[in-house]
Protein backbone atom coordinates (compact mmCIF):
# COMPACT_ATOMS: atom_id res chain seq x y z
CA UNK A 1 0.00 0.00 0.00
CA UNK A 2 1.86 3.09 -1.20
CA UNK A 3 2.26 5.98 1.48
CA UNK A 4 -0.30 9.15 2.00
CA UNK A 5 0.80 11.85 0.58
CA UNK A 6 2.16 14.54 2.68
CA UNK A 7 3.44 17.56 2.31
CA UNK A 8 7.13 17.85 3.70
CA UNK A 9 7.32 21.86 3.93
CA UNK A 10 4.27 22.16 6.13
CA UNK A 11 6.18 19.22 8.65
CA UNK A 12 9.41 20.99 8.56
CA UNK A 13 7.80 24.43 9.59
CA UNK A 14 5.84 22.90 12.02
CA UNK A 15 8.81 20.95 13.83
CA UNK A 16 10.44 24.82 13.29
CA UNK A 17 7.42 26.11 15.12
CA UNK A 18 8.07 23.40 18.02
CA UNK A 19 11.65 24.06 17.98
CA UNK A 20 10.91 27.64 18.14
CA UNK A 21 9.26 27.89 21.60
CA UNK A 22 12.07 25.33 22.80
CA UNK A 23 14.81 26.79 22.08
CA UNK A 24 13.72 30.32 23.50
CA UNK A 25 13.38 28.67 26.65
CA UNK A 26 16.06 27.19 26.89
CA UNK A 27 17.95 30.43 26.07
CA UNK A 28 16.07 32.38 28.73
CA UNK A 29 17.33 29.35 31.21
CA UNK A 30 20.74 30.14 30.00
CA UNK A 31 20.14 33.98 30.55
CA UNK A 32 19.05 33.32 33.80
CA UNK A 33 21.93 31.29 34.63
CA UNK A 34 24.97 33.33 32.95
CA UNK A 35 23.47 36.35 34.99
CA UNK A 36 23.66 34.09 38.65
CA UNK A 37 27.45 32.81 37.20
CA UNK A 38 29.27 34.38 34.69
CA UNK A 39 31.88 32.39 33.91
CA UNK A 40 28.98 30.40 32.18
CA UNK A 41 28.98 32.66 29.50
CA UNK A 42 32.63 31.91 28.20
CA UNK A 43 32.06 28.22 28.61
CA UNK A 44 29.28 28.32 26.15
CA UNK A 45 30.95 26.82 23.32
CA UNK A 46 28.77 29.06 20.57
CA UNK A 47 29.72 32.23 22.26
CA UNK A 48 33.93 30.76 22.63
CA UNK A 49 33.83 30.02 18.73
CA UNK A 50 32.34 32.76 17.44
CA UNK A 51 34.60 34.86 19.53
CA UNK A 52 37.58 32.93 17.94
CA UNK A 53 36.12 33.44 14.72
CA UNK A 54 35.58 37.46 14.69
CA UNK A 55 38.97 37.24 16.47
CA UNK A 56 40.55 35.87 13.84
CA UNK A 57 38.35 37.75 10.63
CA UNK A 58 40.18 41.05 12.63
CA UNK A 59 43.58 39.40 12.83
CA UNK A 60 43.72 38.58 9.36
CA UNK A 61 42.37 42.31 8.25
CA UNK A 62 44.99 43.75 10.34
CA UNK A 63 47.64 41.80 8.80
CA UNK A 64 47.20 42.47 5.59
CA UNK A 65 46.72 46.02 6.16
CA UNK A 66 50.04 46.03 7.66
CA UNK A 67 51.62 44.19 4.86
CA UNK A 68 50.24 47.10 2.83
CA UNK A 69 51.47 49.38 4.14
CA UNK A 70 54.72 47.81 4.69
CA UNK A 71 55.30 46.97 1.06
CA UNK A 72 57.15 49.86 -0.64
CA UNK A 73 55.41 52.18 -3.38
CA UNK A 74 56.67 51.13 -7.11
CA UNK A 75 59.57 53.49 -8.19
CA UNK A 76 58.55 54.28 -11.27
CA UNK A 77 55.12 55.65 -12.59
CA UNK A 78 54.64 55.34 -15.70
CA UNK A 79 52.89 58.65 -17.21
CA UNK A 80 49.89 58.31 -19.13
CA UNK A 81 49.84 57.67 -22.91
CA UNK A 82 48.83 60.79 -25.24
CA UNK A 83 49.38 59.08 -28.24
CA UNK A 84 47.88 56.43 -30.03
CA UNK A 85 48.22 54.33 -33.11
CA UNK A 86 45.99 54.34 -36.22
CA UNK A 87 45.60 52.15 -38.47
CA UNK A 88 45.70 53.24 -42.39
CA UNK A 89 44.41 51.99 -45.59
CA UNK A 90 45.30 54.21 -48.33
CA UNK A 91 42.76 54.72 -51.10
CA UNK A 92 44.99 55.31 -54.31
CA UNK A 93 43.74 53.07 -56.34
CA UNK A 94 47.00 51.66 -57.47
CA UNK A 95 48.43 51.30 -53.81
CA UNK A 96 45.74 50.11 -51.18
CA UNK A 97 48.98 50.22 -48.83
CA UNK A 98 48.12 49.47 -45.08
CA UNK A 99 50.38 51.29 -42.59
CA UNK A 100 50.32 52.54 -39.05
CA UNK A 101 50.91 56.37 -38.02
CA UNK A 102 51.00 57.87 -34.60
CA UNK A 103 49.10 60.60 -33.34
CA UNK A 104 47.99 62.61 -30.58
CA UNK A 105 44.06 60.86 -29.07
CA UNK A 106 40.77 62.62 -30.94
CA UNK A 107 43.30 63.02 -34.09
CA UNK A 108 40.85 63.58 -37.26
CA UNK A 109 43.29 65.28 -39.57
CA UNK A 110 42.50 62.21 -42.37
CA UNK A 111 43.42 62.03 -45.07
CA UNK A 112 47.26 61.46 -44.38
CA UNK A 113 50.22 60.90 -46.51
CA UNK A 114 50.98 57.35 -47.58
CA UNK A 115 54.57 56.54 -47.35
CA UNK A 116 54.26 53.95 -50.80
CA UNK A 117 52.68 56.15 -53.27
CA UNK A 118 52.83 59.79 -51.43
CA UNK A 119 49.61 60.89 -52.03
CA UNK A 120 47.44 62.10 -49.52
CA UNK A 121 45.08 59.64 -49.83
CA UNK A 122 45.24 57.47 -46.75
CA UNK A 123 42.07 57.02 -44.52
CA UNK A 124 41.47 55.72 -41.17
CA UNK A 125 41.04 51.71 -41.19
CA UNK A 126 38.39 50.18 -39.16
CA UNK A 127 36.88 46.81 -38.96
CA UNK A 128 33.56 46.13 -41.53
CA UNK A 129 31.62 43.87 -40.33
CA UNK A 130 28.92 44.35 -43.56
CA UNK A 131 27.99 41.16 -45.35
CA UNK A 132 29.92 42.47 -47.89
CA UNK A 133 33.28 43.15 -45.81
CA UNK A 134 32.80 40.78 -43.40
CA UNK A 135 34.92 41.94 -41.00
CA UNK A 136 38.24 43.02 -43.07
CA UNK A 137 40.03 46.59 -42.24
CA UNK A 138 38.34 48.92 -44.55
CA UNK A 139 38.59 52.72 -45.47
CA UNK A 140 36.13 54.43 -43.73
CA UNK A 141 35.24 58.41 -44.05
CA UNK A 142 33.01 60.39 -41.78
CA UNK A 143 29.69 61.57 -43.34
CA UNK A 144 27.14 63.58 -41.04
CA UNK A 145 28.95 63.18 -38.17
CA UNK A 146 28.63 59.17 -38.43
CA UNK A 147 32.21 56.70 -39.62
CA UNK A 148 31.12 55.17 -42.77
CA UNK A 149 32.89 52.08 -45.10
CA UNK A 150 34.53 53.41 -48.01
CA UNK A 151 33.77 49.85 -49.82
CA UNK A 152 29.93 49.40 -48.97
CA UNK A 153 28.67 52.20 -47.47
CA UNK A 154 27.95 50.81 -44.17
CA UNK A 155 27.20 52.29 -40.60
CA UNK A 156 30.85 51.70 -38.52
CA UNK A 157 29.71 54.06 -35.64
CA UNK A 158 29.56 57.69 -34.31
CA UNK A 159 32.50 59.50 -34.76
Amino acid sequence: MPLPDRNRWSEFRETARERREIARHQFNEWINAAKQEPALIWQTPAVRYAVYIVASVIGILVIRTTIGLIQPSPKEVVPRATTANFQVICTNQGCWHHFMIERKYRFTGFPVECPTCHQISGQQAMRCDSTTCRGRLVPSTVVDGRIRCVQCGGDLGKR
